[in-house]
């Protein structure tokens, strides 16, 4: 049985890829648009690869093992 915390956090994970996968195709399509060359949708992936990196290096190991604790613990009550 899932909590309302493990769907509510499903829920904002699929709605996030579903926003950046919609979105993703029409920018670079105004990129080309508006420039002309592809080489600015390769800035903009790259500049959105950046901000991941970034967001991943921010996860401190705490957190890591926070949400290790959490997964232990549902499991042991399922």
């Amino acid at each position: 049985m899932t909590s309302a915390a493990d769907s509510t956090t499903q829920d904002s994970n699929q709605f996030g890829v579903l926003l950046s996968g919609a979105i993703a195709p029409l920018i670079a399509a105004a990129l080309v648009a508006s420039t002309g060359t592809s080489t600015s949708v390769a800035g903009y992936v790259s500049a959105v690869s950046l901000l991941s990196l970034v967001c991943v290096a921010l996860v401190s190991q705490r957190d890591i093992a926070r949400g290790s604790e959490d997964m232990d613990r549902e499991q042991a009550t399922a």
